[in-house]
């Protein structure tokens, strides 16, 4: 079984099959085109030779990139998220129509970019210039100097202007009265606490001990450009230019504005047909091609054989030379892994391939994380109104999505690339809610409701009873006791925690039975096969006893049963490993066995997330509380409460659905950002690790079929 890599099994990705098409150069670019229109091939660059055009070739790459930079920076400084672009531009269909089209967009149509982004920079330049200069002629304003030529070096003289400490003055007076024989000039203002302005001017002869004593004091000298002439210039001149040029700024803002409109469409046309171009090259630069003649390798789904035939004999009026295709035992570790996709499931197999590419050998996991996955981050999030909140956040970014013309970055591309996940997970979370009866964290609010929807009155002597008739997994996650006159609701943790390791259990359970069915098909020998099959025995012996202890404790040789199948299968799995690796593999089997049990525990992750999500969301809810019952001597509860008395629901008093609706939205705040960056990751650890590590690998080559993405434009 082990070669048979052709063979299409469940659960396996599908294998690829290689073609080799022989063509005449002259339709190298119609091959190309057909295989952006089928999406699912995947080039091979097989042979160093490259031909006779790729001088040509490379020449014409240079200047898609010259143009796509120039491009890029129109691009950056027009602001075109809002530009409608719902008519397509018609190009040409020939390299040249390309090039020309690019040509005239790019360096015809954004000349007038090109003008305000020089004169943008050039005020740009000034504005700074002109603020340091106002910022200089505000210290000289201060110090009281009119006449700039103490502010200048002359032939004898040296000049220091800049601030230090008021407390270090005094002191600094004398060190320069000492250096210099009392000749020379000061003249200092107190600006604040912290800095004393000073002009201070020696002799050329002292100029040298006297900067090095301003530094001992930490003195912080202003500069004055040596370019600047300070001849005849003045604040309100200064000010002046300021302004205007400030204006200027801003007339040219709107004029880019207006120009975003009438020529972005252009632009963004533009672009993609550059990507389009430059995608095109690569392939190109795949093949082998001489003279006269084209060859191409590619990877090819098998289904696809008869439609790529077709396509390529109209794309060479059927003077292709030679299609091939070959299948047969190559090496799996160069064959891409061909794994199924949908454009909604797409976040999801994200998760999958984050991890790693399942190789041919290996079992894709992707249809049991579709499941598992959301599921876990549901327990962990279980909420009605959050899980709503996130599955409202989902579509709204799938619906901007849509609209955006280019391909966004950091969070951003986190949040539109996730919108579909976002959706998924908002779901199950709010299904996981009505079953922990939890919404916006008010594990109360619903059952009020439903009791007036139904006219059921809650009573209070027997409240677990209506309550268990109400709500099917009340006895599992909640428990009451009687307290002042009222039922209280307590979470039960011990029960959640026990849940938590039987999801956990389940989940180990199928990657254990997944490693066996991948083991029977591929395995290095038969040893690696038994030695699965005890460590899976070994581990539902574990859980099967764990069941009998709880479920028939008066049956205690039922347990001793368990304990002597545990006993005897981790014998087995530590003598297999044992005979086949040696010492290493007793460790091995040792460390097997132990992580099959801290997997197990890890799975109390589920139960501490959902309480911090608990926490989280009820805090506003105690504060608001706290301060209720202080002010109005109120019994503290009075908004949010675990009291059964339909006397006390928020509903009954308009301010206190008020006050309600308040704890929910701040809890809203805290907990979505929060607990979904956490549960999220939780989940991803749980499918990664616990699930995972059974069986997968992630071994793979991924396969990248060239794929095109054409939306501003069409040939013609």
């Amino acid at each position: 079984m082990d070669n048979q890599i052709s063979e299409v099994l469940p659960l396996f990705p599908k294998p690829l099959t290689i073609s080799k098409v022989i063509a005449p150069l002259k339709y190298k670019r119609a091959i190309v085109k057909t295989i952006e229109e089928l999406g699912s091939i995947e080039p091979i660059a097989v042979d160093p030779r490259t031909g006779s055009d790729e001088i040509i070739v490379v020449q014409r790459k240079n200047k898609l990139e010259e143009l796509r930079n120039t491009l890029n920076t129109y691009i950056s400084a027009l602001d075109l998220d809002n530009t409608e672009t719902s008519s397509k531009v018609k190009i040409g269909q020939s390299e040249d129509d390309v090039i020309n089209y690019l040509d005239h967009t790019i360096n015809e149509k954004s000349s007038k970019i090109n003008e305000i982004i020089q004169r943008n920079s050039e005020i740009t330049d000034r504005l700074s210039e002109l603020s340091s200069i106002m910022e200089l002629l505000e210290k000289f304003d201060i110090l009281d100097i009119s006449e700039t030529s103490l502010l200048k070096d002359t032939q004898f003289v040296k000049t220091f202007i800049g601030t230090v400490f008021p407390a270090q003055l005094q002191r600094l007076k004398w060190e320069i009265d000492e250096i210099t024989q009392n000749k020379f000039l000061l003249i200092e203002y107190q600006i604040d606490k912290e800095n004393t302005l000073l002009l201070l001017s020696v002799l050329d002869s002292d100029a040298e001990a006297t900067s090095d004593k301003l530094k001992s004091f930490s003195f912080s000298e202003v500069v004055i450009p040596k370019d600047l002439d300070l001849d005849g210039l003045n604040q309100n001149d200064c000010q002046a230019e300021y302004e205007q040029l400030t204006e200027e700024q801003k007339s040219l803002t709107v004029e880019m504005t207006d120009l975003s409109k009438t020529i972005g469409v252009d632009l963004i046309a533009a672009n993609e047909v550059l990507n389009i171009e430059l995608q095109r090259i690569e392939i190109e630069q795949k093949m082998r091609r001489t003279q006269t003649t084209c060859v191409l390798w590619a990877w090819i789904p098998d289904e696809l054989q008869d439609t790529f035939r077709l396509k390529i004999n109209e794309a060479t009026e059927n003077n292709v030379f030679d299609i091939d295709f070959r299948k047969g035992d190559f090496d799996p570790t160069l064959i891409p892994s061909r794994v199924e996709n949908t454009e909604f499931m797409q976040p999801m197999r994200g998760l999958v391939t984050a991890f790693g590419t399942p190789g041919l050998k290996e079992i894709d996991p992707f249809k049991f994380v579709l499941i598992l996955f959301p599921i876990l981050f549901g327990i962990m999030f279980a909420d009605i109104g959050h899980g709503l909140l996130l599955l409202a956040a989902g579509a709204i970014f799938k619906k901007k999505r849509e609209k955006l013309t280019e391909t966004p970055t950091g969070i951003a591309a986190y949040a539109y690339g996730g919108a579909n996940l976002m959706m998924i997970m908002g779901t199950t979370a709010a299904i996981m809610g009505v079953l922990l009866n939890s919404f916006f964290g008010d594990e109360t609010f619903l059952i009020y409701v439903w009791a007036s929807i139904t006219g059921n009155q809650i009573q209070i002597e027997n409240a677990t009873t209506a309550l268990s008739g109400m709500i099917p997994t009340w006895d599992l996650f909640f428990y009451t006791t009687e307290s002042n006159g009222h039922v209280e609701i307590h979470r039960n943790y011990v029960a959640f925690l026990v849940f938590s390791f039987a999801i956990g259990a389940v989940v180990i359970l199928l990657g254990l039975l997944l490693n066996l069915y991948q083991l029977y098909y591929y395995r290095h020998s038969e040893a690696d096969f038994r030695a699965a099959t005890t460590l899976f025995l070994t581990y539902f012996s574990i859980i099967l006893t764990a069941i009998f202890a709880v479920a028939f404790p008066s049956a205690s040789w039922l347990v001793t049963l368990g304990v002597i199948l545990i006993v005897g299968f981790i014998f087995a799995t530590l003598t297999i490993e044992a005979k086949a690796h040696g010492i290493d593999g007793l460790m091995l089997g040792v460390d097997h066995i132990l992580a099959l049990m801290s997997n197990t525990f890890s799975f109390g992750r589920l139960l501490a997330m959902n309480t911090i999500h608990f926490v989280l969301a009820t805090l506003p809810f105690l504060f608001i509380d706290i301060g209720r019952s202080a002010a109005d001597k109120k019994e503290l509860g009075y908004v949010f409460n675990h009291y059964l008395d339909l006397d006390q629901w928020p509903m009954a008093e308009p301010s206190m659905f008020l006050l309600w609706f308040l704890g929910a939205f701040v809890g809203s705040l805290i907990v979505v950002p929060v607990e979904t960056t956490f549960s999220t990751l939780q989940a991803l650890r749980l499918n990664w690790v616990e699930f995972f590590g059974k069986f997968y690998k992630g071994t793979g080559l991924e396969f990248n079929p060239v794929k095109i993405n054409r939306l501003h434009t069409i040939e013609e």
